[in-house]
């Protein structure tokens, strides 16, 4: 088995809310603006943060328009955006064959999403998702998926 390297893992792409828009544009691009922002969960101002990085390393392009009187915002995956995209998935797939995760079996994995609420009045409730499974590749298609 080889040493682990991550070092060769994208930056720019691997933060997780630009991970999340680069995993969605991948399947639709061009996408609204206030559709991404639903899609990944995220403020106007963090979102446009995060598409400023993307827009400079020269993944996405950001289209302002109009439809009818009322502004648009249009974010498209560009051609290198896209390669790099795949490029990453590649990347991450690498590292987990170099582990040995060859099969799906040896890829089983547990998701879990925790959340605390906390009332005024001192009251607080927590509560876990958990769902196992399998961590899966997508084939690399044209489009990074098939």
């Amino acid at each position: 088995m080889s040493r682990f390297d991550h070092t060769d893992i994208d930056d720019v792409i691997h933060g997780r809310l630009r991970l999340g828009v680069m995993a969605y544009l991948s399947t639709v691009s061009p996408a609204p603006f206030v559709e991404l922002k639903a899609k990944v969960n995220a403020t106007d101002g963090n979102l446009s943060t995060h598409l400023s990085k993307l827009e400079e390393a020269g993944y996405v392009r950001i289209e302002k328009t109009f439809s009818g009187k009322k502004p648009l915002t249009l974010v498209h995956l560009i051609k290198p955006g896209r390669a790099a995209w795949i490029a990453y998935l590649n990347r991450i797939q690498t590292l987990l064959i170099e582990r040995g995760a060859k099969l799906p079996e040896q890829r089983r994995a547990h998701f879990i999403a925790a959340l605390c609420l906390a009332w005024p009045d001192g009251h607080a409730e927590q509560f876990e998702g958990r769902v196992d499974g399998v961590a899966s590749w997508l084939p690399s298609g044209e489009y990074g998926h098939q």
